[in-house]
């Protein structure tokens, strides 16, 4: 049982060692002394399905923290910014959270092969075949920006931005990593003192 503990772990540390996920953002020195109580939450992307769900997770976060929060996503797909931020404010919300997600998934090629080759018996004696393969392996690269803006969209109160880069195993396997950099740049919103502490 030890060891199965303890392979489960290794190899969780080895698929983990493929991913480096970086964020940073800052606050307007304009709004050195704005901490937001109500937000509307809008996730822009190119998937609205995907875009509903992160808005979701976004907005159980913040009200976590006590902030009043409202999701507008559902209007994204018009890709009109003015009929979102007149849905904003007319829902009495003053500024949004606006993020973005991009991600893909590709197979990069190392530039090495590898040949497999197997002896066939044939009714005169033997065949060899072989098959040759080249060698990959899979780069997941995910981006994410983060505003929060007055619900006019004319003046932004604090940005940041995210990456996460996975090679290997990991970046097929790595699930939401959207989702997980978004989650640290909240947090950084949060050292930001633009949200309330969790």
């Amino acid at each position: 049982m030890q060891f199965i503990k303890f392979t489960v772990l290794v190899l969780g540390l080895a698929l983990l060692a493929g991913c480096a996920t970086s964020t940073s953002g800052h606050k307007n020195p304009d709004y050195m002394n704005f901490l937001a109580d109500k937000l509307a939450v809008v996730i822009v992307t190119s998937d609205q399905e995907r875009g509903m769900t992160i808005e979701q997770e976004v907005l159980q976060e913040l009200r976590a923290r006590g902030i009043k929060a409202k999701g507008f996503t559902e209007y994204v797909p018009f890709n009109n910014v003015q009929q979102i931020s007149g849905k904003v404010i007319s829902a009495g919300y003053q500024y949004a959270l606006v993020a973005g997600t991009q991600s893909s998934l590709s197979a990069v090629f190392s530039g090495t092969s590898r040949t497999v080759g197997a002896i066939q018996p044939t009714l005169g004696g033997a065949r060899y075949s072989a098959v040759t393969t080249a060698d990959r392996t899979y780069v997941s690269d995910t981006d994410v920006f983060a505003y929060i803006l007055t619900a006019d969209a004319q003046t932004t109160v604090w940005q940041g931005e995210g990456s996460r880069r996975s090679r290997g195993p990991v970046a097929v396997f790595d699930r939401d990593p959207d989702s997980d950099v978004l989650d640290r740049l909240i947090a950084e919103m949060e050292s930001d003192g633009v949200i309330p502490v969790k």
